[in-house]
């Protein structure tokens, strides 16, 4: 349990974090500390999913507070942050504080559809984009009946690589993400496609070890990780030098189980 500090400054963490948008953060961040802040509370809970973007984040804020000798809180952490968090064993490295956001969270849960084929969409790369696609896969696998961490770790998958693609993709006006999941064999297969230039996340280590990362002063590499650890398996291939085809398949292992 943290104890707070009479200067204790608070920040919102951004659910669109790039740009300028990163760097007023980090300005910000570095102002509450030239003030003499003696503890640091970032507020989470906007990121009811997180992406590497916001991992990298925080750990950069971690880092930073740790240099200037200041207690650094994350609040209101969401059950999305808390989950990648811990997949990626950096849960414990923070000092968190869920704040009963769960709630809002656990709203989403009911669906009560019969499960479909196939979910497939075309994901403009926009934030309203890929958040009107994810609620539509979020019911989709909630109609599955796989479990609610099942589902959310796909999610997160979904939200990862499409916004990997937005930020990072050069997608012109007008040019989508193909997405689609499907059923089959024991497992879940997710197949991402973008006419972008050519990216290869399985050519990239994918290796995380938590105490590397702080003794390094690592800053990113979060997301391949992620993925990897979300995932059973995962290929890229080129298609005619113009698609990336990015194939993701997670195994159903009964009943995925619940939020805590």
């Amino acid at each position: 349990m943290s104890v707070k500090h009479e200067k204790a400054a608070a920040l919102l963490v951004p659910v669109d974090i790039r740009g300028e948008t990163l760097e007023g953060f980090h300005a910000e961040l570095e102002s509450r500390l030239s003030e003499g802040a003696e503890e640091i509370r970032l507020d989470c809970s906007l990121l009811e999913h997180a992406t590497s973007t916001h991992i990298n984040t925080l750990w950069q804020a971690r880092n930073r507070c740790e240099e200037a000798g200041v207690a650094l809180v994350l609040t209101s952490v969401t059950y999305g942050l808390e989950r990648v968090l811990t997949v990626l064993d950096l849960y414990d490295l923070f000092h968190a504080e869920r704040d009963g956001v769960e709630a809002a969270a656990e709203a989403r849960a009911g669906v009560t559809a019969e499960p479909q084929p196939v979910y497939a969409v075309d994901v403009a790369p926009t934030v309203e984009g890929i958040g009107e696609a994810m609620r539509g896969l979020h019911d989709y696998l909630m109609a599955l009946n796989h479990g609610e961490m099942f589902a959310f770790d796909l999610e997160t998958v979904f939200y990862e690589v499409t916004t990997n693609i937005r930020l990072h993709g050069q997608l012109r006006d007008g040019e989508m993400i193909r997405f689609k999941v499907s059923p089959g064999n024991g497992s879940l297969h997710l197949r991402f496609e973008d006419p972008g230039p050519r990216f290869d996340p399985t050519s990239r280590r994918a290796v995380f070890d938590p105490q590397r990362a702080i003794s390094g002063r690592q800053r990113r590499g979060f997301g391949l990780a992620m993925i990897k650890r979300l995932v059973d398996r995962i290929s890229y291939e080129r298609e005619n030098d113009r698609l990336n085809i990015l194939d993701l398949e997670k195994k159903v292992r009964g009943n995925g189980g619940q939020r805590r």
